[in-house]
């Protein structure tokens, strides 16, 4: 029997999933323009910021129980409050490399 020496799994992250992991709670996330996929059920806060650039920090990631779940969460960071404050999920903001 011959034995195969043992390599750790190749990651399947991608390199932006990986950032994002590595982010720590309140980091500065970036710019990035606020462009949510579903637009009929924003509150007027939300519904105002549609296609604005704000300024981003990293708060944490969705639990499973949450509705936008293993997603990363943004909340807008300094005095613009286009997003009110709302804790905003990755699928809804383009950041700008």
């Amino acid at each position: 029997m011959r034995i195969l020496p043992w390599r750790p799994p190749r990651s399947t992250h991608s390199e932006t999933v990986a950032q994002i992991l590595s982010r720590a709670i309140g980091e500065y996330a970036g710019r990035a323009r606020y462009h949510p996929r579903g637009y009929t059920w924003l509150n007027p806060t939300l519904s105002r910021a549609v296609g604005k650039v704000v300024e981003l920090q990293f708060e944490g990631i969705a639990s499973p129980e949450e509705p936008f779940a293993g997603q990363a969460l943004y909340r807008e960071r300094g005095p613009q409050g286009l997003l009110g404050g709302w804790l905003i999920p990755e699928q809804d903001v383009h950041f700008f490399n």
